[in-house]
């Protein structure tokens, strides 16, 4: 299932600045593969419960591929249905009180969803390389390339620093019920917003090596700043749900991150990335020097 997931990131990481255009349908079909693996590993530890909310990942996959047929308002409309989906997963398919009939193995669980991480942010370094693409080499690129993989880094840190252990106590310290409704909240809907935050950063510096020196256009500006945002708020909502604290660190980070989209309009691609990457350092040390990470009572 990882190596599926491999390619799914992959084709979601190369097609992406292109997904209102000709690479919707790939898109589309990248990220229906994410969301089967993503659907199979979640069904090795929670079992049956997985119908509950799969379908809704699905027609999210599905209105993205329908999306790349149609043309104007219409695709931006399909491009929208997926968000909704989450919205009836969390609600429509919430588990019965109490959950009963499966036990929810918490340690299969965060460790297959770790992996899944990593081979997202393995792939958005590779998408890197196929950035340099006709390239001629310069200083910029080899700049470009060394703050692309810092950036990959620094989101592994932010994840691997503590949450994925803290998250593990959390779900053996609860019980069936508020297990599951853990898992969903931590590893479902907060968790796809970070896989799909590392696709679209990758999307932002793969076109950012070859205008590191330029400004950007607000769309591809969006990219970068998007895509950290979106990985680090999704991170703050996998707390929320996990119990885990503090988030206000993360939460300002996720906003100063999105902020970094005038840098890269105003002045140039290379600084946006600068930019970025020092958010991400300084909201990493300003947490490692205060309040250690722990699972609130």
């Amino acid at each position: 299932m990882l190596i599926a997931a491999m390619a799914g990131f992959m084709v979601c990481a190369l097609a992406a600045p292109g997904a209102f255009g000709d690479a919707g349908l790939a898109i589309g079909l990248g990220y229906l593969m994410v969301v089967l693996v993503h659907a199979g590993l979640y069904a090795e530890s929670a079992g049956r419960e997985v119908i509950r909310f799969a379908p809704f990942n699905l027609l999210g996959a599905a209105a993205l591929i329908a999306a790349s047929f149609v043309d104007g308002g219409f695709r931006y409309g399909l491009w929208l249905v997926p968000l909704g989906a989450q919205y009836l997963a969390a609600t429509v398919g919430r588990p019965p009180e109490p959950v009963t009939g499966y036990v929810l193995h918490s340690f299969h669980l965060v460790e297959r969803h770790g992996l899944l991480l990593i081979v997202a942010l393995g792939e958005s370094v590779v998408a890197v390389g196929f950035g340099l693409g006709e390239l001629t080499l310069d200083l910029g690129s080899y700049l470009g390339v060394v703050l692309g993989v810092g950036l990959a880094g620094a989101l592994w840190w932010t994840y691997f620093l503590a949450d994925d252990h803290l998250a593990e106590r959390a779900l053996i310290a609860s019980d069936s019920s508020s297990r599951l409704r853990k898992a969903l909240g931590g590893f479902f809907y907060s968790y796809i917003p970070m896989l799909l935050g590392v696709v679209v950063l990758a999307a932002g510096v793969s076109h950012a090596l070859g205008h590191f020196g330029e400004r950007l256009d607000v769309t591809r500006a969006l990219l970068l700043a998007g895509g950290a945002a979106l990985y680090l708020l999704g991170n703050v909502a996998f707390r929320i749900a996990m119990g885990i604290r503090p988030l206000t660190i993360r939460a300002f980070g996720g906003v100063a991150a999105l902020a970094t989209i005038f840098v890269g309009v105003a002045v140039s691609a290379g600084l946006q990335l600068v930019s970025l990457l020092l958010v991400l350092v300084v909201m990493l040390t300003w947490e490692m020097r205060g309040e250690t990470a722990a699972i609130s009572s």
